[in-house]
């Protein structure tokens, strides 16, 4: 035999080996996907949630009526859905001119001068469903989400704002790049959060404001800028269905969002078998398919490299051994990390082989390096024997 093609054939080896061990990592990589996907349902208590994103920047749509007109539609067809929609999205606030504390989103602690003030707006049936309760004061009511211009906007304080402000005080900010005075009506209980599998908010040192419409028409650049970005934002929030319901309200979601005119949204789902199902790509099926692609190129290896020691008297010298054991390792991670991280996301499922994963696949290359000359020496040991008898 040649040594271009004994060469060749070692390539097919360690080639296959990894492709083998890519597959299996895939293959285990569905397992933990669907491991991990039961235990966000049944965090969940048995929900899905479908999440929505505004992608287009708002600055770039015009400052029109028509432009606040298409959100608006938006959002009225989110909420005529016969689905649970909630409003939450994390907008922080610019304190910087008032004299107050507030807790910095970004420095993680208390001060004066704060522009990154942590800040959520919330739907009022966030506080029911989330079992907000207070610790003084009140909830937000429903007359708190229609805000007229010039009118103070109430919001919630976290529990550790209850040592620096007391109910009815009031402090100015910047919301989305227009002032505003804010008074505060209640105190939340310590330890109060927003929780799910998708989100985890606590509110102890934050501020929670009512996502409200607004009553009147912008009058300048700088009122449509504000009012764009505050409608882009009500309508990128989250819907709560059932798993059974999943294809019938994805579908509904996929008709709103293709008939807007403010710009693309992106869905997302806390199930990721879910809307791999909806998307034509079947976690059960390709956990299949990896696995017996893994049995394949098992069979391809060891059915060459039987070949090879069968018509063949060599040994693979430590380094070249050391230097396939390291291509595999190296072929391994490429291929299973564009299975898991190209494939998967491409209908919408971020997910990666986890250290483990890979920490197994060096086990099984260094376990190959070390066995590969024992099975070497066996075959030319039975060789010698039946030669010589």
């Amino acid at each position: 035999m040649g040594k271009h093609f004994k060469l060749i054939l070692t390539v097919f080896v360690v080639i296959s080996l990894s492709l083998a061990i890519s597959f299996f990592a895939f293959s285990v990589g569905i397992l933990d996907l669907k491991r991990f996907d039961s235990e966000r349902i049944a965090m969940d208590q048995g929900n899905v949630y479908i999440g929505l994103q505004h992608e287009t920047n708002p600055m770039t749509l015009d400052n029109s009526e028509d432009t606040l007109e298409g959100f608006k539609q938006i959002f009225n067809r989110l909420q005529t859905l016969p689905y649970t929609y909630y409003e939450l999205y994390q907008q922080p606030l610019d304190c910087s001119l008032d004299q107050g504390e507030f807790f910095d989103a970004y420095f993680q602690e208390y001060s004066r001068g704060c522009q990154q003030t942590q800040c959520i707006q919330i739907s009022t049936n966030i506080q029911s469903d989330f079992n907000l309760s207070l610790a003084s004061g009140r909830l937000l009511c429903l007359e708190d989400y229609e805000h007229i211009n010039g009118a103070f906007i109430p919001v919630l304080m976290g529990y550790d704002y209850s040592k620096l402000y007391k109910v009815g005080d009031t402090f100015s900010g910047n919301y989305l790049f227009s002032p505003f005075t804010f008074e505060i009506i209640g105190f939340l209980n310590e330890g109060s959060s927003v929780y799910s599998s998708t989100v985890c908010i606590d509110l102890d040192r934050c501020i929670i404001m009512p996502s409200f419409n607004f009553k009147e028409t912008p009058k300048s650049d700088q009122e449509f800028i504000t009012q764009k970005i505050h409608y882009a934002n009500k309508t990128s929030g989250k819907l709560r269905i059932s798993p059974n319901e999943f294809a019938d309200a994805y579908n509904m979601v996929q008709d709103i969002i293709k008939s807007s005119t403010v710009g693309t949204y992106s869905v997302t789902s806390s199930s990721f078998g879910s809307i791999s199902n909806e998307k034509g790509f079947s976690l059960n099926v390709w956990f299949v398919i990896s696995g017996l692609c893994c049995l394949l190129f098992i069979y391809l290896s060891l059915f060459i490299e039987n070949r090879i020691l069968k018509k063949e008297r060599f040994s693979i010298p430590l380094y070249k051994r050391i230097l396939a054991a390291l291509s595999i390792v190296l072929i391994s991670f490429v291929v299973s990390s564009f299975f898991s991280k190209y494939l998967l996301a491409r209908i919408g499922i971020f997910y990666h082989i986890t250290l483990p994963l890979a920490i197994f696949s060096v086990f099984l290359v260094l376990l190959f390096s070390i066995c590969s000359p024992i099975i070497q020496m066996r075959g030319q040991k039975n060789r010698i024997m039946k030669e010589n008898f």
